[in-house]
């Protein structure tokens, strides 16, 4: 598995654990699913769906599916909407046409949710993209099937020399990428595409099609249409008596068996490239595949399992048997640690800091410098967390589970070092502010409020360091150093505030607090109300607010005690 896949996995499961409202019972994964199950794709789409269902089943798997009807690119993308706003989805399965997974791969892109085709080709749908995987050949090889099966098989069979082709397509995503992989196969092989009849599928004259064809005088025909236009133009070239040595249906139409159905006869001598059904020859397969095969067709409620349907199996059983296992073992901690938990441990830390900042710092930096420089030093402070997360690495990506996924749009290696200055620079102002603490004369309330806080908020923050270092693919050894090391700047801050500001006066030494305390707001204001509370998770604000309250309680306890 590659680090990029480990980690978009690993981060959308983790901000998850803020998302999903209620666990089910048994603690499943709620996914998305986007699938036409109405309009002209449906009956794809449905045994794509029932695939996927196929392999939650024989997998076993705690997931739940959260399906949606769509039959537009606009229904798409709004589904996607739905599922990431209101159901809070990790990641989402579909969709079965190119159209539609354009549309829906873009909008999840977007929303930095993973996206998991599981059976349109499209070339476009994964291209420069984080967030989208697929499970299937791409449009592009499936025409580059077709070209060598022409060229591989039937021009040694007819003898020929050179051969002409013409290639007829659907002129959207779909029948562009699979039409020009076969273009490009096409011309270095040496077999001239003398035409390339782009059509709409909402609007064609099959008789025109077929006379431009017949007039190109072509020896092969590379077909990407759907089925009713594909047999609509295919009765056309039949009644008008074209004359073709060999037509390849590439996906789609071709392939279908409803499209033997509809004409019959007519259908015979027509080859089709595209992905394997159940009917696969077992020679091609391992022993354990025959018997995955085997337990599929048990578990499928269709009546057979045609390509639609083997997709469909083979991309949830990727995600939930290979991948949703093995994406660290940090991960299984998490998600065994439950939603509820894991978000109020980060909004119960997060509160803490702003609670030390409010009943602490501010006060302590009062005491001993103007307001007005106090302000100016907390928005230093605050600028600097600010601008160091905006151009280097959020510096702190425990104090939201969402910010895990600025690491997941990258390998490991590309953002390491820039984690791990975040981090580091991070940590050493917190160990500055313990440091200083005694420089500055705290009160004892003020000190132990400090010490709980940043003690409190330390957990979170190593357990995501960690987590993204073995989900990345560390030894669990490897990545303990690296999460002490990195803690370990906590003390060199306390030794700089101890050893280094011991003469420094009251005033800078409060200004120097008040630096720091911006940086706790920046953390608690932006990381949880900004990030968190969006999902609407009524736990966190609960949490973030026991946090605060803790604090503020902790301080008036000691200070009655101290004037007791």
């Amino acid at each position: 598995m590659t680090p990029r896949l480990k980690l978009a996995v690993l981060a959308l499961f983790v901000a998850a654990a803020c998302g999903q409202a209620q666990p089910t019972p048994g603690q499943q994964i709620l996914l998305g699913a986007i699938y036409p199950l109405s309009g002209p794709q449906a009956q794809g789409g449905k045994e794509e769906l029932a695939g996927v269902q196929a392999a939650l089943r024989v997998s076993s798997a705690r997931v739940r599916l959260e399906v949606m009807d769509a039959t537009t690119p606009e229904a798409a993308a709004a589904a996607v909407d739905t599922l990431v706003h209101r159901y809070h989805v990790p990641a989402i399965l579909g969709t079965y046409g190119s159209t539609l997974s354009v549309a829906a791969s873009a909008r999840a892109e977007e929303l930095k949710t993973v996206y998991w085709e599981t059976g349109a080709v499209a070339d476009p749908i994964t291209a420069h993209r984080h967030y989208v995987f697929r499970t299937v050949a791409t449009g592009s090889a499936l025409g580059r099937m077709a070209v060598t099966f022409t060229h591989d098989v039937l021009l040694p069979e007819y003898k020929m020399p050179a051969a002409r082709a013409v290639v007829i397509r659907v002129n959207d995503i779909y029948g562009r990428s699979v039409g020009g992989g076969e273009q490009e196969l096409a011309q270095a092989k040496g077999i001239n595409v003398v035409d390339v009849i782009e059509y709409d599928p909402k609007a064609f004259d099959a008789n025109v099609i077929s006379a431009r064809l017949a007039a190109d005088r072509a020896d092969f025909l590379w077909d990407v249409s759907y089925l009713d236009d594909g047999v609509g133009i295919w009765n056309a070239i039949l009644n008008n008596h074209v004359s073709l040595k060999g037509a390849i249906g590439t996906s789609s139409a071709f392939c279908m068996p409803a499209f033997s159905q509809r004409l019959g006869a007519g259908s015979i001598g027509v080859y089709a490239a595209d992905k394997p059904d159940a009917d696969i020859s077992p020679a091609a397969l391992s022993p354990d595949g025959r018997a995955l095969l085997a337990r599929a067709k048990a578990a499928y409620t269709g009546s057979a399992m045609d390509i639609p349907a083997v997709a469909g199996f083979v991309g949830g059983w990727t995600l939930v048997h290979d991948v949703l296992p093995n994406v660290g073992g940090a991960v299984s901690a998490l998600l065994r640690l439950s939603h509820k938990p894991l978000c109020a441990l980060i909004s119960f830390a997060a509160g803490t800091l702003l609670g030390v900042t409010l009943f602490a710092i501010v006060p302590e930096s009062l005491g001993n410098s103007n307001w007005w420089a106090v302000a100016l030093a907390a928005a230093t402070g605050y600028a600097l967390f600010f601008f160091i997360s905006k151009y280097v690495h959020h510096v702190c990506p425990a104090c939201a589970a969402s910010h895990f996924d600025e690491d997941a749009t990258r390998h490991f290696s590309q953002i390491a070092t820039a984690l791990i200055i975040a981090l580091a620079i991070h940590s050493t102002t917190d160990g500055l502010a313990l440091g200083i603490g005694r420089e500055i004369h705290a009160a004892t309330a003020a000190k132990w409020s400090l010490f709980l806080a940043l003690s409190i908020h330390k957990v979170p923050e190593g357990l995501a360091l960690g987590t993204l270092l073995v989900g990345a693919g560390l030894q669990r050894p490897p990545a303990l150093t690296w999460v002490a090391a990195v803690e370990a700047t906590t003390l060199l801050g306390g030794a700089i505030g101890f050893f280094f500001l011991a003469n420094a006066s009251l005033f800078w030494l409060g200004l120097i607090m008040a630096h720091v305390g911006g940086g706790f707001l920046y953390l608690a204001v932006h990381a949880i109300l900004g990030e968190m509370v969006k999902h609407g998770k009524m736990i966190v604000l609960t949490s973030f607010s026991a946090g605060v309250a803790l604090i503020g309680i902790l301080n008036i306890c000691l200070r009655m005690f101290a004037h007791g």
